[in-house]
């Protein structure tokens, strides 16, 4: 039996909630000696106005429409239609063939996200948006998903200025966007890629009598902070630095013929005041290497750890991303960093960005500014306008450019660091391979010397880098080259003095000026120290080693006690 004629309804996916929603029509299955085979022909002929050539149904949703039954069975766009007739399907409007149309997907998943608790559980939820648009009149836009959320009640109106959206990354998604937009970039299609509704319900934390608000000229602090926090403790440090000396790539082997340069350049008997990198005896170990702190004026060894604070946004937690290979980068010029001050230096304070190399050095100027002009003291009128308005280019700048974590974050964690912990230094971390990472030191003592680290390397894995090509910004040529913020403040002085110590590292005598010493004694060894004779009443001038000269005592009992860990870098000085 031969048929001319097929019905078949329209099911939009948008409107499979409603009541008597479907179209039928008729379709013509010859024309012109031209015939329709099979369900494929139906949708596209060349010579027959068919469903997509007569525009019936818009070119777009090609891709997501099929055929079916009546009873919901599934049909290959290869079944012949003749075959399907002769079974009864397609013959009234009763039994017509359905063609499902799905312009729009029918569920979107997403998770809440509770910036200032950072414990909280991530929960994921699917609206089925076909339900939603009917309750809300339409759900094309991310501003009428987000007004469902509240009228179901899932989260307080009064959260309702605090939430924004986000992609797995952190990127900031607009309200004025698509829904279908948004599921064509592969977000909210399932559990395992939804969308992030971030809460930030905590904005602002409270102080007995006053509420704290985020404010480029006052102090901050850093539980107003939304970056999340890792700390590295000591244990895990030694770890990196264990693994650090078993890696052998260029970049740790340039380190290494660094240190044995170092170790070629005899120190002179007279640098005991200087900055100074010591390694006289023994194998290529932190142990065996000693730096002169610039406070104390202590020879101490490079392997004393420290705790690690990295302060990071919240895409790196959702992602599982590690921390460790951000110490890891710049493990060598943490641990000079580190060695060179005795005290003040048990926490390392990081802030990771992905800032390229010329919106590091905007916001490297930025804070140098900030810092000379209004940190800790009053701001004039004219230079608060221009602090205002580089606070607002860059934060708009880094916007644009989705950049982060925000630059407003950034500024508060920063500032709230220098006034609450008072750091000897910073590290702006960033993980773009274009860009450099930038160390912000809180005053000029604390700066090394160019004459020891004019040759330190540059950290690139690239053998064939110059020295433009750096992973971190190490102050090669001193004070010329740092990036130095000058902090003033009420509880901490400007001007920061060096106070020369006892050598052994749990006295706590502090030495006068230095005076002309008197040098005797036997030159094998360093257990006999030379007296240091002072012309005033009541000053300790100390004893220096024999031996190397470079360490000073308040007793011939300390020495002996810290020689166990000073045998292994007395040496004599070169004449």
């Amino acid at each position: 039996m031969t048929f001319a004629e097929l019905w078949l309804t329209y099911q939009l996916a948008s409107r499979a909630h409603l009541k008597n929603s479907a179209t039928t029509q008729l379709i013509d299955l010859e024309f012109q000696n031209h015939k329709l085979i099979d369900l494929e022909d139906v949708l596209e002929h060349d010579n027959v106005v068919t469903v997509f050539r007569q525009g019936f149904v818009e070119p777009k949703f090609r891709p997501s429409t099929w055929w079916e039954k009546g009873d919901g069975l599934k049909l290959k766009a290869s079944h012949l239609v003749e075959e399907l007739l002769n079974q009864g399907v397609g013959r009234t409007p009763e039994t017509s063939l359905k063609l499902v149309i799905q312009d729009m997907p029918t569920t979107l998943w997403f998770t809440y996200v509770y910036r200032h608790n950072s414990s909280a559980p991530h929960v994921a939820q699917r609206v089925k948006l076909a339900e939603a648009a009917h309750q809300q009149g339409r759900m094309d836009l991310v501003a009428h998903l987000t007004n469902y959320v509240f009228s179901e009640g899932y989260l307080p109106n009064k959260l309702r200025s605090v939430v924004h959206w986000e992609d797995g990354c952190g990127k900031k998604i607009q309200e004025h966007f698509r829904v279908e937009e948004v599921l064509s970039w592969d977000l909210g299609c399932s559990e395992e890629k939804p969308l992030r509704l971030v809460i930030a319900c905590v904005a602002f934390r409270y102080m007995p009598g006053r509420k704290q608000y985020y404010s480029i000229f006052s102090p901050p602090s850093l539980s107003m902070s939304e970056l999340v926090k890792t700390t590295l403790d000591h244990d895990e440090t030694d770890l990196l630095i264990d693994q650090w000396l078993d890696h052998r790539g260029h970049g740790q082997i340039a380190y290494h013929e660094w240190f044995r340069d170092i170790r070629e350049r005899k120190h002179a008997a007279q640098s005991q005041k200087k900055q100074l990198i010591a390694w006289n005896k023994g194998d290529f170990a932190p142990e065996n290497v000693f730096c002169r702190t610039v406070d104390t004026g202590r020879l101490i060894p490079l392997d004393r750890t420290w705790t690690t604070h990295v302060y990071h946004h919240q895409s790196f937690q959702d992602r599982g991303l590690p921390m460790k290979p951000v110490v890891f980068t710049m493990l060598p010029e943490l641990m000079l960093l580190r060695g060179m001050h005795d005290v003040g230096c048990d926490e390392i304070y990081i802030i990771v960005t992905d800032f390229k190399r010329q919106e590091m050095d905007d916001v490297t100027e930025y804070f140098k500014m900030v810092c000379r002009h209004s940190f800790g003291r009053t701001c004039k009128p004219s230079m608060e306008r221009r602090i205002r308005y580089e606070h607002m280019r860059l934060t708009h700048t880094l916007l644009r450019q989705r950049r982060t974590p925000c630059f407003p974050q950034i500024d508060l964690a920063v500032r709230a660091i220098l006034y609450e912990k008072q750091p000897r230094f910073i590290v702006l971390f960033s993980h773009h391979g274009t860009s450099y990472s930038q160390i912000f030191f809180t005053h000029n003592s604390y700066v090394p010397d160019e004459d020891i680290f004019y040759d330190l390397p540059t950290g690139c894995p690239n053998p064939c880098c110059n020295d433009d090509c750096e992973m971190i910004r190490f102050p090669r040529r001193g004070l010329e080259t740092a990036s130095v913020l000058d902090i003033w403040s009420k509880t901490r002085r400007r001007k920061v003095k060096t106070r020369p110590m006892c050598n052994w590292i749990d006295c706590d005598v502090i030495f006068c000026d230095e005076v002309p010493v008197s040098s005797s004694g036997s030159n094998e060894g360093s257990e006999i120290s030379v007296g240091s004779s002072s012309s005033g009443e009541g000053r300790i001038p100390g004893q220096t080693c024999s031996k190397c000269k470079l360490v000073k005592y308040c007793s011939a009992d300390h020495q002996r006690k810290d020689w166990e860990e000073h045998r292994r870098v007395c040496a004599k000085p070169i004449v």
